[in-house]
């Protein structure tokens, strides 16, 4: 399955783009991007598939849009 996946902040650099498509076997999760991309897992890994926060091992499917994040603060 084909699925789009967006880096931002301290993940960017893990990709020579900030969004890109990316194939993977079905039954993947955010975690298995997170993987092939060599990104560490971490509670600083934050995820939206299809434009709501979720868990690193939710099941995607065909055509979701991925957007891989850290948190940010202010004050």
């Amino acid at each position: 399955m084909t699925v789009s996946v967006s880096l931002f902040g301290e993940y960017r650099k893990y990709a020579p783009e900030m969004e890109f498509r990316m194939d993977l076997p079905e039954g993947a999760t955010p975690l298995t991007i997170a993987e092939k991309l060599k990104i560490p897992p971490s509670p600083s890994l934050w995820v939206l598939v299809d434009g709501k926060r979720s868990a690193l091992d939710q099941t995607l499917h065909e055509g979701s849009k991925v957007f891989l994040f850290q948190p940010v603060g202010g004050g």
